[in-house]
């Protein structure tokens, strides 16, 4: 059932107080393409609240018309995904709550040795300020753009505050993990009777990063949901020649080149993460404190976050890299997040080249002994999607 969203009543439902109380997102956002039990809550609580939707654990369109009635019945931004702010609306939060839950959250992203900085500017403020004169945003922004271009690569960095870029680049993620679903459900799985590694989706993936058949896959899969989220845009993926190893796509992440370390390189990559935070949307590279990643990120001088146990801020299609996977018999390992619950430390992924196939796996970060297998958790920059020519 499609729910209109051109009627200004808000349906009758159930007051606040009798509903359960709503348990916590399992990542930065739902949107179209999740499935299960969150997402069960999710239509439930729609219904209970007088937007009816079929209850059966798939975020389609019927879902994300229900929520779009229920976000502009509320005030919240009409985009049919239930980030923080449509999921406090859920939970009873009032207009003023959500507010202040929101600069509480530009507030939090912590970082070790790193200050808080305050939002950028919406265009809208840009427009409505008078002339002549700077807000405070603006100025962090710049001076970061200004720091990441004379700096190169810094150490422990603070994240480009969230706005309308990484807004976007959110919505492009679940893009990227709708893709991986996709070639789940395919089933795709390697072809003995071609070779180890191989298969005719695996070779596909292959090509489409630029390598030959035959290579651990891992990297080509994350690859070519990359690329697939990047085409519906009508441009190419940046990082398309990068993924090929945790490394390759460790230094990616890092705004560094595993194969390239010229000076030449270095400034390129120096103005592209200024352009990238002048934008709005930097690349991250988010470690475990003291863990394999932050110290190698650390003894290199190249920028990354870090962040204590499950408080990392982890969302629906970052790239988990693992540089240890002894029971998989390899060094290195990437897959792609498809959610987080930080309340339990649940991660799930959908990896290539897991069992010989495209798998879905699930992780405690509860547990040290996963964390420490855990190189960092990468996430591209909105820039890296609005590419012409992949690096």
């Amino acid at each position: 059932m499609v729910i209109a969203t051109t009627t200004t009543s808000r349906p009758a439902q159930v007051p606040q107080a009798q509903l359960p109380k709503l348990p916590p997102l399992p990542q930065d956002q739902l949107s179209i393409g999740a499935k299960g039990d969150n997402v069960k809550l999710l239509q439930q609580r729609l219904k209970d609240l007088g937007f009816p939707v079929e209850v059966d654990g798939k975020f389609g369109k019927a879902t994300a018309d229900a929520v779009k009635a229920f976000q502009k019945s509320t005030g919240c931004k009409v985009d049919g995904i239930v980030g923080p702010e449509t999921h406090g609306a859920l939970a009873g939060q009032s207009s003023a709550e959500r507010a202040s839950a929101r600069d509480a959250r530009n507030q939090s992203a912590r970082t070790v040795g790193g200050d808080t900085t305050p939002n950028a500017p919406t265009q809208e403020q840009r427009q409505q300020r008078p002339p002549g004169t700077q807000r405070a945003g603006d100025v962090a922004q710049s001076d970061q753009a200004r720091a990441a271009k004379n700096a190169g690569a810094s150490s422990v960095v603070q994240p480009v505050p969230p706005g309308p870029a990484d807004d976007r680049l959110a919505q492009i993620q679940a893009r990227v993990m709708n893709s991986a679903r996709t070639e789940l459900d395919k089933g795709v799985r390697e072809d003995k009777s071609i070779g180890d590694n191989r298969g005719r989706d695996i070779d596909g993936y292959a090509k489409n990063a630029g390598m030959a058949v035959g290579g651990e896959w891992c990297g080509y899969f994350a690859t070519h949901n990359y690329t697939q989220a990047a085409k519906a845009e009508g441009f190419d993926f940046a990082g398309r020649h990068r993924m090929h190893s945790m490394e390759k796509a460790r230094s990616f992440f890092m705004y560094g080149n595993y194969t390239d370390n010229s000076a030449k390189e270095k400034g390129r990559n120096a103005d592209l993460k200024a352009k990238h935070t002048e934008e709005g949307s930097a690349r991250r590279f988010m470690t475990f404190e003291g863990g394999h990643g932050d110290k190698f990120a650390r003894s290199n001088n190249m920028p990354h976050e870090t962040y204590k146990g499950t408080e990392i801020p982890i969302r629906a299609g970052d790239t988990v890299l693992f540089h240890d996977t002894t029971k998989d018999k390899r060094n290195g390992h990437i897959a792609q997040v498809e959610s987080y619950d930080p309340a339990s430390g649940k991660l799930v992924t959908i990896e290539g080249n897991a069992g010989e196939k495209v798998s879905r796996r699930e992780y405690d970060l509860n547990d040290p002994k996963v964390r420490a297998k855990i190189e960092g958790i990468g996430r591209p920059a909105l820039g890296d999607f609005h590419s012409t020519t992949p690096r």
